[in-house]
């Protein structure tokens, strides 16, 4: 948790207090079809009913679906940094409709997890001994779960087909691809989102770093992209665009 909260203030500017709860976990407590040893809980707070804070699953030793290299870099992907930061935003907005502060945006949600992530590998803060092998590897399943997902429902893959697919392209085990392919199939699109939402994520920031030169600021553009909480990707622009010309104002003054 040190490591997770350490720099916070650097990455995202005013950053609310972000909710983290630890816990031991078991293969069978985790949600059908979550094959990572970091999920999303449903603990409540008293003072929060709608609060969903990240919980830590530490994998019982030898279960094979949570390779140990993977363990670091999903710490930080739902963690302080990743989506226990953007559900800390979307508790801090008040003033947004009901709607957003309690329904799931999992394609914003899932994507700033990965893009937080890398960030936090290019600051040099994420130890891992394997050099940034897992938060690799994380990117690297969310665009083999876009590419088998449709090869299944647009191309007419089998079952092993896309498994074989996912693990061709990846080097997590098979039990791991099992349960990828499964969601897949019970939620078409689910985990395709996941990857074409971190594109937008990207875009969208190489956009501003054009458009602002020397004037960027990370961490500024961090907060704007999450004040107000996870929203749907079409409203990620109008959010930026605002934020753009609040401050064009604020510096004319």
């Amino acid at each position: 948790k040190d490591l997770l909260e350490s720099g916070l203030g650097e990455f995202v500017t005013e950053p609310p207090p972000p909710l983290f709860r630890a816990a031991m976990g078991r293969t069978f407590e985790r949600p059908h079809g979550r094959w990572s040893p970091f999920i999303r809980g449903d603990l409540r707070p008293a003072d929060d009913p709608v609060a969903r804070p990240s919980v830590y699953l530490y994998p019982r030793p030898g279960d094979l679906t949570v390779p140990r290299w993977l363990w670091e870099a999903e710490a930080v992907r739902y963690g302080i940094r990743g989506e226990a930061l953007a559900d800390a935003y979307r508790r801090a907005a008040v003033e947004s409709p009901p709607y957003l502060r309690t329904m799931p945006r999992e394609a914003f949600q899932s994507a700033w997890g990965l893009y937080a992530t890398a960030e936090v590998f290019r600051a040099g803060e994420l130890r891992e001994v394997d050099r940034g092998f897992g938060w690799r590897v994380q990117e690297l399943c969310a665009f083999a779960a876009l590419i088998v997902d449709i090869g299944m429902h647009d191309r007419g893959w089998s079952y092993r087909q896309a498994i074989d697919a996912f693990l061709e392209m990846t080097p997590v085990p098979e039990v791991a691809a099992e349960e990828v392919i499964l969601r897949s199939i019970a939620e078409p699109a689910r985990d395709a989102s996941s990857a074409l939402a971190l594109l937008r994520i990207r875009r969208q920031r190489r956009t501003i770093e054009d458009l602002l030169g020397d004037e960027f600021r990370p961490e500024e553009f961090h907060r704007a992209l999450l004040t107000g909480g996870p929203v749907p990707m079409s409203e990620v622009n109008g959010r930026i665009e605002s934020w753009l010309a609040k401050r064009a104002i604020d510096s004319r003054r």
